[in-house]
C-alpha cells in the first residue's frame, strides 16, 4: 500500500479475524482529498469502497472493474494501482442516501436521484 500511496495515506482501522475464514477490513485515509477507503475480503474476494465525510460512497468496481479474487497477488496490485489514480484524478460520483432519498455528489454539486435503478444500470 505505501508502496504506491506513500506519505498520502493514514492506516486508521485494522479488522483481522483468521477465525472467520481470513477475515480482514482495513480503513485508509487518503490525505489529499481526506476521502477514506476501506479493502473488506469476502471469503476469496476483495472489495474496496470509497467514503467522503458525509458518508457518501460508491465501490471502485463501479467506477472500473477489475479482478478481485484474492487468489492472485497481482489482482490485489492492480486494484491498488488503480484506486490510487482513481483517487488522484478525483473524478468519480459519489452516492448518499439520506433522509429516504438518494443523492449523487458530483465536483458541481449534489444532485437528488429520482430513480436510482435507472441511475446505477441505465433502465
Amino acid at each position: 500500500m505505501y508502496q504506491v500511496f506513500g506519505a498520502s495515506v493514514l492506516l486508521v482501522k485494522e479488522q483481522i479475524d483468521f477465525s472467520k475464514r481470513g477475515y480482514f477490513k482495513l480503513t485508509f485515509r487518503y490525505l489529499p482529498s481526506n476521502y477514506i477507503f476501506i479493502i473488506e475480503n469476502e471469503i476469496r474476494l476483495f472489495n474496496i469502497f470509497i467514503y467522503d465525510e458525509e458518508g457518501a460512497n460508491i465501490s471502485l468496481y463501479r467506477i472500473e472493474e477489475y479482478n478481485n479474487n484474492l487468489d492472485d497477488m497481482k489482482n490485489i496490485n492492480y486494484a491498488i494501482n488503480l484506486l490510487f489514480n482513481v483517487l488522484r484524478e478525483d473524478k468519480f460520483f459519489l452516492y448518499l442516501k439520506k433522509d429516504g432519498k438518494y443523492y449523487k455528489k458530483t465536483s458541481a454539486g449534489t444532485f437528488v436521484i429520482k430513480n436510482m435503478l435507472e441511475e446505477l444500470y441505465g433502465r
